[in-house]
């Protein structure tokens, strides 16, 4: 059965350095490195890391044992090799990544070499086959000399190959034995390891277990590969200038140009290229540290030139300036400690940040971060802090720290060890602490310790390790939660003052004697409020007392009198709330107060107003427990949101949180002025429900490093398209319209704290100031050309401007494309030459009417002419008379009839005009709604409106060639006209046509497009104007050879619709009535009975007009 890969190699790892976990754990740790561990349990694939790149956009790759993982300081993108796709990664057993000079990144796994593209996030197997035969498996180094050939070395089968990037083929000659043969050896090892690693210069350098060795790459002629030579650095035991041993585990160049040789045994080499000499560095004389040469080096370089070398006797940090080793180690009851001794690859990144990868998932030392340590109780350390929710801090003037809590008694920290010695509550002993809650630490002028201890004041003596109880001599109010001591103050007569729940207390020292001043609700005079949270005097001898309900009190001990101060929300310069848990005057004599969800407030003893600040100011947290001042001047806030800083010559506010190292939220309901305090040395330290953190403020720097900012997913209806991200350009059809994107600015330290800003250009008019949001999604987004941009700032807002973007096409429909409209084009065009056409032949019309009113002129002329002759030729042939007259009377018949008969045409010809004449004035109005739709950009309307206007124009041009037409055809059009008006007024109004159902449609006859001028007028004059939507009824019906048509709408009216016209722009007579109310009188001419038209106003029951009903008799 063959072995796992990973299996092997913890076996070797475990014959080889057995029991080494712990081999250095009587050497204590630094303790102020603070290190942050990623495993499984953050999306980690695997704990054991083999090693750890940055790409050229700022991701972290880091190399597991199941899997290859790539960071953006927010989760894991896992990639694992599944046996169904060929396009994942060969095996998860990942010992090292490269990218090449193309941005794809070479993958070395237990089954050989793949090439990721991270456009298509897919994987290229290069295996071994018949066209590629010397690819092999354990390809555990990959580097590109400078020439931009592709090394490869394995392990296991003692290969080092050139590989063609382009085609992935391996190349014949085995460079290993080349370089083994060079060495004077047979090259023969059960695990030959080759370390690759090209300096700034370009040359290539590899490490094996015959020494270093140079490769020289010399030109050989055009179209020829390079010839390959190499320069080798062996031991020599008589030269103690050489190399310290032969097999070399790491490389690094130096940003001196010094090249930093890691051999075995953990002997450091520094390499002077110019003389060839090696000088040694022992981080452990006394022991040889174990280098995990296995896989891959464990060296680094961080930002102020200090050198870092992993080993599997834990992590070392060289100063070179100083030749001097700081070691770290595991501890099991540090959770700020490195997690494991193994460890196998460093790296520090862009912004100098160390990252160890371990056997127990990876660390991270991050200089950028906050110097916020946090004191806590470890219960696996009986020396850690006895409890973690603080109730006051106090330095003395030894400089020790005191740390009272709400259950654990009082702590006292050894600064130089970090232990904590305890004082607890014995109910055996009554020098012992009265309680374990410890809820305020005072030292007097004296050197006296006092605590307050339950209801008990008790004093420290140093000496003997005792406490000497003071009872107090006074009524507090119930609160078994809590003790009744709030604070302790001294002022400058060495006054010891108790703030309690239920007023304060004086007391004396010497005599141990206390004088009450309790809350008096009947007593305007006294104390203004039972809990007395804080006290403070000012440089003016006067005593502030801030309150839990009733703010503040000033206290004169010259005259005995109290000033209240309280929170009014009407008043302007009133303080802001009244609840005050601490005072603060700081070096200038500024009083400061904190409140409750009232910020910070500032008094002006001129105007006895108060200025305060709040979250609108910039404050995270309107809850102030506790003030510092530091060295500079600025005031540190402990709120319950976090710890912030303030300047008061700025008035600017610096926020930190949970992200920035904190323990979180300061305080939740417990209002302690005590737990915070200033050390000799500028340390601040804040308590909290977690412990307590401290923190030197000029120690606290801004991060100045720019992040790069990338597009980390492309979203389509909210599933991701992988690939995308890594686009300069996604094409979408029309329906695809839903889409979103996520990035990261690629700082990894608070990276909680970045701020993003993001805009999609033709949709955004402003950038979106999104917070620590990183996504942003857009639905129902128009075809177009659009590109959306994004920047990000680090955890100290320091913003890349230039950020990243990506272009999004979304490609029309196909009634919106160009030739869509092209074809619209044509349509409008052959619409037009139809109505050019119909003008044309009004004209031809036009011009035969005057042709023939010309011959009836003539013939009338020839008439009067012939009763001229009549005339004169009586007397000359009177004889002929009766003859004559005949003759003349027969041809006068003639001629009225012939003349009747063209009277008859005439009416004839003259409706056929009007016929003509009205079609144009419809086809006008019909242009200007499709002219409408298509500058609306309503290309369906457009379409389905044009269709059915083609179809009208059709019916029309057939039904004016004839007098009449059968009512079917007439219904026809009407119906085409009114269901375009209705598309015309966005289905403003519905509409009904009632139709007799013993009336036969096809065969009843009457003149064309008599009734369409009505149903128009009920429409634009009636329906158009109606606020809500309307309704238009048509019905018919056949009596006595009459068509009775009813038209009845119930729109405005006509009163109303002649009002609004009157004050319309437009004054123009509709000249769809004025042609049909001609047509009717010659209808009428020529019928023997009249067609008649009757309009009727309707109106509601209150007589106001709800429509208009038209009633058409036409003969049949």
């Amino acid at each position: 059965m063959a072995c796992q890969p990973l299996a092997v190699l913890a076996g070797l790892l475990c014959l080889l350095f057995p029991g080494r976990e712990f081999a250095h754990a009587q050497i204590h740790q630094a303790n102020n490195h603070q290190f942050e561990h990623l495993t499984t349990e953050h999306g980690l694939s695997h704990n054991f890391v083999m090693y750890i790149m940055q790409d050229r956009k700022g991701y972290l790759w880091f190399g597991t044992g199941n899997g290859l993982d790539k960071y953006d300081g927010y989760g894991f993108t896992n990639y694992r090799f599944d046996p169904y796709d060929s396009t994942t990664v060969p095996k998860n057993q990942v010992f090292m990544m490269w990218e090449d000079s193309l941005g794809k990144m070479w993958v070395g796994t237990s089954e050989g070499t793949s090439i990721f593209d991270p456009d298509t996030e897919k994987f290229t197997r290069l295996e071994k086959s018949v066209s590629n035969p010397y690819a092999f498996k354990y390809a555990q180094s990959i580097n590109q000399d400078g020439a931009g050939n592709m090394w490869v070395g394995g392990s296991f089968e003692g290969d080092l190959r050139q590989v063609d990037s382009k085609t992935g083929k391996f190349s014949a000659t085995n460079y290993a034995r080349m370089l083994f043969a060079g060495t004077g050896t047979d090259g023969e090892s059960s695990i030959n390891l080759h370390v690759g690693y090209k300096d700034r210069k370009g040359v290539f350098w590899i490490g094996s277990p015959y020494g270093l060795h140079r490769l020289n790459l010399t030109p050989a002629g055009p179209g020829k590969p390079d010839e390959v030579s190499f320069t080798h650095y062996r031991h020599d035991p008589a030269n103690p200038n050489s190399i310290s041993h032969n097999t070399v585990t790491g490389i690094l160049e130096d940003h001196n140009g010094i090249l930093w040789i890691m051999t075995q045994a953990g002997i450091l080499n520094a390499f002077d290229r110019k003389t060839g000499k090696f000088t040694h560095y022992n981080p452990n004389p006394d022991q040889p540290l174990d280098i995990y040469g296995l896989l891959i080096s464990g060296l680094a370089e961080d930002l102020e030139g200090n050198l870092w070398i992993g080993s599997f006797n834990g992590l070392y940090k060289l100063d070179k300036e100083r030749k001097a080793f700081t070691s770290f180690f595991h501890d099991p009851t540090d959770p700020g400690s490195i997690s494991s001794n193994a460890i196998v690859s460093l790296l520090v990144d862009k912004a100098g940040i160390l990252w160890v990868a371990t056997m127990a998932g990876v660390d991270k030392l991050d200089p950028n971060k906050k110097p916020f340590r946090l004191y806590s109780n470890n219960a696996s350390n009986p020396n850690s802090l006895s409890h973690n929710s603080i109730a006051a801090l106090y330095e003395d003037q030894q400089g020790i720290l005191w740390v009272g809590t709400t259950g654990g008694g009082l702590n006292e920290l050894n600064k130089l060890t970090g232990d904590f010695r305890h004082y607890r509550h014995n109910p055996k002993d009554r020098n012992s602490l009265r309680s374990d809650v410890v809820s305020a630490i005072l030292e007097d002028r004296k050197g006296n310790l006092w605590v307050g201890n339950g209801d008990v004041l008790s004093r420290y003596n140093r000496k003997t390790k005792r406490f000497t109880h003071y009872p107090l001599t006074h009524t507090f109010l119930s609160n078994p939660a809590a003790s009744p001591i709030f604070t302790i103050y001294e002022d400058r007569q060495g006054n010891i003052w108790l703030g309690t729940n239920n007023g304060i207390i004086h007391f004396s020292p010497e005599t141990g004697k206390t004088i009450n001043y309790p809350y008096d609700p009947n007593n305007p005079r006294g104390i203004s409020d039972y809990w007395a949270l804080s006290i403070l005097e000012d440089r003016y001898g006067n005593l502030w007392i801030g309150h839990g309900s009733q703010a503040l009190d000033r206290f004169d001990p010259k005259t005995g009198k109290y000033t209240h101060y309280a929170y009014h929300n009407k008043e302007a310069g009133s303080i802001s709330s009244n609840t005050v848990p601490c005072i603060y005057e700081d070096s200038s004599g500024e009083l400061w107060f904190g409140t409750g969800e009232g910020g910070l407030c500032r008094f002006d003893h001129a105007s006895e107003t108060f200025t305060c600040f709040t979250e609108k100011q910039g404050l995270r947290g309107n809850t102030v427990f506790s003030i510092l001042e530091d060295d500079a001047g600025n005031l540190w806030l402990g709120t319950n949101d976090g710890i912030s800083s303030f300047s008061p010559d700025s008035e600017i506010f610096t926020n930190y949180d949970v992200g920035d190292g904190l323990q979180g939220k300061l305080y939740t309901a417990v209002f302690v002025e005590a737990a915070a305090c200033k050390g000799k040395d500028g340390t601040l330290y804040f308590g909290g429900n977690r412990g307590f953190n401290a923190f030197d403020p000029a120690a606290i720097r801004a991060n100045p490093y720019v992040p790069p900012v990338v597009i980390t997913q492309f979203r389509l209806f909210d599933q991701p398209l992988p690939g995308k991200s890594e686009s300069e350009e996604i094409v979408l059809d029309h329906h695809q319209n839903f889409f979103s994107f996520e990035f990261a600015a690629l700082n990894y330290t608070s990276t909680a704290k970045n701020q993003y800003a993001y805009q999609l250009e033709g949709v955004d008019k402003e950038w979106v100031q999104a917070g620590t949001r990183r996504s942003a999604s857009y639905t129902d987004i128009g075809p177009g050309k659009y590109i959306f941009k994004v920047k990000g700032s680090n955890n100290d807002g320091v913003w890349n401007e230039k950020g990243a973007l990506l272009s999004i096409i979304i490609n029309p429909p196909w009634w919106r494309t160009w030739w869509a409209y092209g074809c619209y084009g044509l349509l409008f065009l052959g619409c037009f030459a139809v109505v050019d056409r119909v003008q044309r032949n009004r004209l031809i019309q036009q011009e035969r009417e005057k042709t023939r009113e010309r011959e009836l002129e003539q013939a009338y002329e020839i008439e009067k002419a012939y009763h001229e002759l009549q005339l004169t030729q009586t007397q000359l042939v009177q004889k002929e008379k009766a003859e004559l007259e005949n003759e003349l009377q027969l041809e006068r018949l003639k001629k009225e009839q012939e003349l009747a008969a063209y009277q008859s045409r005439m009416v004839e010809l003259e409706m056929q005009a009007l016929r003509a004449q009205m079609n144009p004035h419809f086809i006008f109005n019909c242009l200007n709604s499709i002219n409408r739709f298509i500058l609306k950009n309503e290309s369906e309307a457009a379409s389905d409106y044009l269709t059915k206007f083609s179809k009208l124009i059709r019916l029309i041009l057939q039904n004016s060639q004839y007098t009449s037409v059968s009512l079917d055809k007439e219904l026809e059009a009407l119906r085409l006209y009114i269901e375009m008006e209705v598309l015309r007024f966005d289905n403003q109004f519905t509409y009904e046509i009632l139709l007799d159902p013993y009336m036969e449609v096809e065969e009843l006859e009457l003149p064309p497009l008599v009734i369409q001028p009505y149903v128009e007028n009920a429409i634009w004059h009636g329906l158009m104007h109606k606020s809500d939507k309307g309704h238009l009824l048509i019905e018919l019906r056949v009596e006595q050879q009459l068509l009775f048509c009813q038209i009845t709408d119930n729109g405005i009216g006509r009163q109303r619709a002649a009002m609004l016209k009157s004050k319309s722009a437009s004054k123009n007579k509709s000249l769809g009535m004025q042609i049909t109310s001609h047509r009717l009188e010659l209808i009428n001419s020529l019928n023997e009975k009249e067609t008649t038209v009757e309009v009727i106003d309707l109106v509601d029951p209150e007589g106001e007009a709800c429509g208009t009903k038209v009633l058409l008799k036409i003969p049949l």
